[in-house]
């Protein structure tokens, strides 16, 4: 019986796509160990002077990062200043 003349390319096609297939699926689990999930620590600061740069920058120094700010009634009373930082 005669072999198709195509039969050895399908052949090395259907050997190729399996090869990587099994090769995608090898490094998958690789790739998702190498997912690092970013733990944080938050800190509340309570003040009624907004415009204290000094204080902002020294935190600032210090890793932490301003995510929010909170006014309760008018400028001059306390408000929240939120902030977050990497974990070590």
């Amino acid at each position: 019986m005669r072999m198709p003349e195509r039969l050895p390319a399908v052949l090395l096609i259907n050997v190729l796509v399996v090869a990587a297939i099994v090769l995608v699926g090898a490094a998958a689990p690789n790739a998702r160990q190498a997912v690092r999930v970013r733990r944080w620590e938050y800190r509340v600061e309570r003040t009624g002077d907004l415009t204290d740069t000094m204080r902002l920058n020294v935190l600032g120094r210090q890793g932490w990062e301003l995510v929010s700010v909170t006014f309760r009634g008018d400028i001059n009373a306390t408000n929240g200043l939120y902030f977050k930082r990497p974990l070590p």
